[in-house]
């Protein structure tokens, strides 16, 4: 059993309204190495109604067979809001709830990263102990050409399996708090209020560089809402942290109750989502403010 994925390295570091912001902090020029590879769990149908916590992912090498890499299966709930109120709707998000039944479904999402991945195991290798036998291999390739070659993982299951103790992102969870990878942390004073982050080094010294992450709504920048009005109607919904990605949920913003909008941190990446329920709004701006003196240098993709 094989599924195949492709991966492209791609710098992102611009805001788009239509609710996506993604920032790569892996220095000038972004590498495979440190792509997140997500997969839905329709992609492995015959790992459908398996239980996550009994699934482990290996990469394999001849000099060492399989070994446990750093991955996670995040569960995704489509979950009810404002029930039994004329403004119910149901939103599908990440599991921050704990609803979830603790079983594989077609939206849940397995993650790890491109550089976890190793050569192709022949055919009729050994699996690792504990493992049922059945392997489900997974092959992902760089549409680049950086790395020439598929490189491959393995998803078993069973009970005892090994599992990799490593972990890339360090956060004690609730919404004001500091997120940390071994490049980049943020830091967050309140649900819609991040006031910090800093780029570690061999890229940066590990000072903050930012005055807040900012926002604005209305006619102009300085005629209109801001993060901070938006901040006092805001609910942090909960948070999901797991060795390779942490995701953030937060609902509300001023007179937009039901927008949402979620941060997912990886060790290299930080993307931010938005889900805009709100009345018409003329204009709207997502942006990081700069502190003076911190950036006087602007780097793009190519």
């Amino acid at each position: 059993m094989k599924s195949t994925h492709e991966v492209r390295a791609v710098m992102m570091v611009a805001v788009a309204v239509t609710g996506f912001l993604g920032i790569s902090v892996a220095g000038a020029a972004a590498t495979v190495e440190t792509e997140p590879i997500v997969i839905a769990g329709g992609s492995i149908p015959e790992r459908d109604g398996a239980t996550v916590t009994d699934l482990g992912l290996f990469r394999w090498s001849l000099a060492e067979g399989f070994v446990p890499i750093p991955f996670q299966i995040d569960e995704r709930v489509d979950h009810t809001f404002n029930v039994g109120t004329e403004y119910e709707f149901t939103y599908n998000v990440h599991d921050v709830y704990g609803e979830e039944d603790g079983t594989l479904d077609a939206d849940d999402e397995l993650v790890f990263l491109f550089s976890s991945a190793g050569e192709q195991a022949p055919a009729g290798e050994t699996p690792p102990a504990g493992a049922d036998g059945t392997r489900h291999e997974i092959e992902v390739t760089d549409v680049t050409g950086e790395v020439a070659t598929p490189r491959y993982v393995y998803l078993f299951s069973g009970t005892g399996l090994a599992t990799s103790t490593e972990m890339m992102i360090t956060w004690a969870g609730g919404p004001s708090s500091s997120i940390d990878t071994a490049a980049y942390g943020v830091d967050f004073d309140d649900p819609w209020l991040l006031t910090g982050y800093r780029v570690k080094s061999p890229c940066g010294d590990g000072a903050d560089l930012i005055d807040r992450f900012k926002g604005r709504a209305g006619l102009a920048v300085n005629q209109s809402e801001s993060e901070e009005v938006w901040n006092v109607t805001a609910i942090f919904m909960g948070e999901i942290v797991g060795p390779v990605r942490a995701l953030r949920y937060i609902q509300g913003a001023a007179s937009g109750v039901n927008t949402i909008h979620y941060d997912a941190f990886y060790p290299d990446l930080w993307e931010r989502q938005y889900q805009l329920r709100v009345h018409s709004v003329s204009d709207l701006w997502i942006y990081l403010d700069w502190l003076p003196g911190r950036v006087d240098t602007m780097y793009s993709p190519r």
